[in-house]
């Protein structure tokens, strides 16, 4: 008899047995499957060059179809990447979340609008993430100390009425060909800083809270001849979280990495220096991916 079933969604930890397993009512496992003398085929998804791989040692690959390495999404329930918050969007214009929570669409005409904060807020270490931009009027990427009070402001937007905020603008209308801006118990000051920006540049976001640093690549290349932005130490919430608006009237599109589901295609699979994320660019050395795993081990 042939029967073929569809599934809709992801599987793992798929084993091929030649003889029945389970012939009455069983108890579901929950440790990972290991190869026997029945095991015709393992696949556990653990390899970086082939998801299909048949760890049984028989050799029955799966094929892979439209899938690469870094489609892999790596979270589990003993590590979790940061996402944006679903809780903080927009309140003056829809805010849609796809992908994972990590790419958020924002519609309408309000001159400054929220992009989203993260899941996870950071209080020491050295993180990295990376953001695209495939639709934009004028976006500002950077870091709050609050999201939710970006929510609650009139203007919402990530470095004005709000009491701190740091970020790095593709417009090339102000004080530089890029800039930054800066805003610090209510103080909003805009100066030059890298370069423009477009839709189909990577910016990678290096967060150093242990020196009170930011600095932005495009690229994989560092802004501002690598001279960092200066950040306080204090803030109110006691946290920095990535964040992104955009401060123009059209519709704009941010894509997020955090490293652990990717909402832009990469064409590499680089991961931090403790084997986590995977990210177009590798991080700086010394620099995280934003997940539980890290935060244990940096004290984030």
């Amino acid at each position: 008899m042939y029967q073929e079933t569809v599934i809709t969604g992801y599987l793992d930890d798929i084993r091929v047995s030649s003889t029945a397993r389970y012939t009455s009512n069983f108890a579901a496992p929950t440790a990972a499957f290991t190869s026997d003398g029945d095991t015709v085929a393992l696949i556990q998804s653990k390899a970086s060059n082939l998801i299909g791989a048949d760890v049984s040692g028989q050799g029955n690959h799966f094929t892979e179809e439209n899938l690469a390495a870094a489609d892999q999404a790596t979270d589990t329930p003993t590590n979790n990447f940061a996402t944006l918050n679903p809780l903080l969007k927009s309140v003056a214009n829809p805010t849609v979340l796809s992908e994972g929570n990590c790419k958020s669409v924002l519609v309408g005409s309000s001159n400054a609008d929220w992009a989203g904060g993260s899941t996870i807020g950071l209080s020491a270490g050295k993180w990295y993430w990376e953001i695209k931009v495939p639709t934009l009027d004028t976006a500002l990427i950077g870091i709050t100390d609050n999201p939710a009070e970006v929510v609650r402001s009139s203007v919402q937007e990530l470095t004005y009425d709000v009491a701190i905020g740091y970020g790095y603008t593709a417009k090339a209308s102000g004080p530089g060909s890029g800039y930054k801006r800066i805003n610090e118990a209510g103080t909003q000051v805009d100066s030059a800083y890298g370069d423009t920006y477009d839709n189909t540049d990577i910016i990678g976001v290096a967060l150093n809270i242990d020196d009170l640093e930011l600095k932005f690549y495009k690229d994989n290349v560092v802004q501002n001849s690598g001279t960092a932005i200066d950040i306080i130490a204090s803030t109110n919430s006691g946290f920095y979280f990535p964040a992104a608006t955009k401060i123009g009237t059209a519709t704009s599109t941010f894509e997020f990495n955090f490293g652990g589901c990717p909402a832009f295609a990469l064409a590499s699979a680089e991961s931090d220096e403790n084997g986590y994320g995977n990210f177009e660019y590798a991080p700086p050395s010394g620099f995280l991916a934003i997940c539980t795993k890290n935060l244990g081990s940096d004290g984030g």
